[in-house]
C-alpha cells in the first residue's frame, strides 16, 4: 500500500484507478492518443489514451542523460502500435529547439494550476485509469506534493510534468505554437 504524504496534490487519486495492462481497453477503440514529455536531465513520456470523456494513463518511459533524438527514437520504438492515432506529443515548453527532434512535437500549455485542476477533475469524476506498469508517474503520483505555504514541492516531478502536458494541453486546445 502507498502512503499519502501531506500535501498531496492529487488527493483524490485512488488505488481503485489502478489497473493491469490486460484491463485496457483495445488499441482499436481509443480515439486518440497524446503523448507528454518533459525535457530535463532525466527525460520523462507520459502515454495517455483517449476513449469519450474518460483517460487511460497507458505507459510512461523515462531516461537519463540523453538526447532528444535517442529519446525520441526510444519512445517512437516502444509506442509505435500506438502511432497511426497519436494526436500530438505535447512537450515542455522550456525544451526549445529540441522539441523539433520529437515525432509531432509541439509546444505544451504549461499553466501549471488550471493543469493540476484538469488532471484532479478527471480523479475526482472517476474518469482517470492508469495501467499498473506506469510506475514512473505512480511513484511521483504520491510523491507530488506542496509544501506548507502551499508552493508544489518541485523535486522528482517529471512525469507529474509529462502527464499535465498530456491531459491539459489537449483538453484545453493546447497547441501553443507549432514547431
Amino acid at each position: 500500500k502507498w502512503v499519502r504524504p501531506t500535501g498531496m496534490i492529487y488527493e483524490k487519486f485512488d488505488e481503485s484507478m489502478v489497473v493491469k495492462a490486460d484491463q485496457l481497453p483495445k488499441i482499436e477503440d481509443f480515439e486518440e492518443f497524446t503523448i507528454g514529455l518533459d525535457f530535463a536531465l532525466n527525460m520523462a513520456a507520459v502515454l495517455i489514451g483517449w476513449i469519450g470523456d474518460k483517460i487511460y494513463i497507458i505507459d510512461d518511459y523515462g531516461s537519463y542523460n540523453m538526447t532528444s533524438e535517442m529519446f525520441n527514437a526510444e519512445i517512437i520504438g516502444r509506442w509505435k502500435d500506438y502511432l497511426p492515432k497519436l494526436a500530438y506529443i505535447y512537450c515542455d515548453p522550456s525544451g526549445g529547439e529540441r522539441i523539433q527532434n520529437i515525432y509531432n512535437g509541439i509546444k505544451a500549455n504549461n499553466s501549471v494550476e488550471p493543469g493540476l485542476d484538469s488532471v484532479s477533475n478527471y480523479m475526482e469524476k472517476d474518469r482517470f485509469v492508469i495501467c499498473d506498469r506506469c510506475t514512473g508517474v505512480l511513484t511521483e503520483l504520491y510523491n507530488y506534493r506542496r509544501d506548507e505555504l502551499g508552493r508544489i514541492i518541485k523535486e522528482n516531478d517529471h512525469f507529474m510534468d509529462g502527464l499535465r502536458y498530456g491531459i491539459f494541453s489537449r483538453v484545453s486546445g493546447g497547441i501553443i505554437a507549432l514547431v
